[in-house]
């Protein structure tokens, strides 16, 4: 099993529900560039009108991934950084 590291002080992950398309296409952008170590985030960036941090984690198990995969989670700035 594998334990991602602790929360981004002053920031929430990104329900689903709030990922927009360009959101999608940046993490696709990351997960391309295999320079990325795991639990590395990028600086805040803005896209499509949200503040954001990414940061490549470990994923569990999903219903088109059946085991523990490299994934970008997003996180939304709630305070100043």
């Amino acid at each position: 099993m594998y334990a991602n590291p602790l929360p981004i002080p002053g920031t929430t992950p990104l329900l689903d529900a709030e990922v927009t398309p360009g959101i999608t296409a940046r993490a696709l952008e990351i997960l391309k560039d295999q320079q990325w170590p795991m639990f590395s985030a990028t600086n805040v960036e803005t896209i499509d009108g949200v503040d954001v941090v990414a940061r490549v984690e470990w994923h569990p198990p999903e219903p088109s991934i059946d085991h523990w995969h490299r994934g970008v989670t997003f996180y939304k700035v709630t305070d100043e950084l």
